[in-house]
């Protein structure tokens, strides 16, 4: 399936690895709140290729089973297979909600519709692994109806337009071994990694073989403007002194600007950073203000060793935290 991957990473970089201890301030991913006093609910989805919207319900381990047996009993095995669920969308969203949704693209595009149904997507050929349950668009409901994902989208209920600061393609990897999969202009010589870079990730990475950024913007206060940030990471790709001598280790941090105060990190999977995240590969993908609380969250990619998902962060005091991450993507 397309759409959600974005920029492909080279398997060969990264491993899952081992889970670290979470932030005292993380919230729970599997029991995330619709809604709060004050706050708009808010879900990540995607629009697929023939306009339809998707959204992607909070994890409840209880309601994931029920769809794995739907699926089971449907023998649907077919990535992007859309089937109906036992549940009604009105029981799946806050009290007295009506189901018209603001659904805003990742391009921006918004509009309101109309989600009145619960449905199952096959996410794997082999395994149907993925999100629990979507809230669908009407016209989904056909059968062997195939969710063929364009772009990520946010859903807001009661519907909201939505200010997407893309981060675009600015995503720079440098290495100091060639690529494995022929030509590709993100990796040239370690040399070209600005210094900012190599000095912030060589103390918590030190056997780094790979250093990568990417510059975004985003509103951290209520009513302020953009400010510039950095996702600075780095790649331990074989047997090395990196974190506690893990092979694929991996490091994440959000800065201000190249050298300022960070903002956020994870890994490597040893724990140099605590952080409930594991061991992965961060792209910026939006900066957007999701609970409409006038401060934007982050929504970064995260690419492990064959798949991924993506990671919102919310400005907690002077850090940002994890608060939600959708299915995994992948084997």
């Amino acid at each position: 399936m397309t759409g959600w991957h974005g920029v492909a990473l080279l398997a060969w970089l990264v491993c899952t690895g081992a889970l670290a201890q979470g932030q005292p301030q993380a919230q729970a991913y599997a029991q995330v709140k619709m809604q709060t006093q004050g706050e708009a609910a808010w879900w990540l989805g995607f629009v697929d290729a023939r306009d339809h919207a998707f959204l992607e319900l909070p994890a409840d381990m209880k309601k994931c089973a029920t769809r794995a047996d739907v699926l089971k009993r449907a023998g649907a095995t077919k990535a992007g297979t859309v089937l109906d669920g036992p549940y009604k969308a009105e029981a799946l969203v806050p009290r007295g909600a009506r189901l018209t949704f603001g659904v805003t693209d990742l391009e921006g595009r918004y509009s309101e519709r109309v989600l009145p149904r619960v449905a199952a997507i096959v996410r794997d050929d082999e395994h149907p692994k993925g999100a629990c349950w979507h809230l669908a668009e009407a016209g989904t409901e056909a059968p062997g109806y195939q969710a063929e994902e364009e772009l990520i989208a946010f859903g807001t209920l009661p519907p909201r337009r939505l200010t997407v600061r893309n981060a675009g393609n600015g995503w720079k990897s440098y290495g100091a071994t060639p690529a494995q999969a022929g030509a590709d202009a993100r990796f040239a010589d370690m040399e070209g990694a600005p210094p900012a870079w190599r000095a912030r990730v060589a103390s918590l990475l030190p056997g780094y073989t790979q250093v990568y950024g990417q510059g975004f913007e985003a509103v951290l206060s209520r009513g302020g403007a953009p400010q510039s940030l950095t996702l600075i990471g780095a790649i331990n790709d074989g047997p090395g002194t990196g974190g506690k001598g893990e092979a694929y280790n991996t490091l994440n941090l959000i800065v201000y600007g190249n050298d300022g105060a960070p903002l956020y990190g994870s890994g490597p999977s040893g724990g140099v950073v605590a952080n409930r995240s594991g061991s992965f590969v961060a792209q910026a993908v939006a900066a957007v203000d999701l609970d409409g609380d006038g401060i934007d969250e982050i929504v970064l990619r995260a690419r492990y060793f064959e798949g991924g998902n993506l990671k919102v962060l919310k400005l907690i005091g002077a850090r940002l935290v994890e608060i939600r991450q959708s299915a995994y993507e992948g084997e």
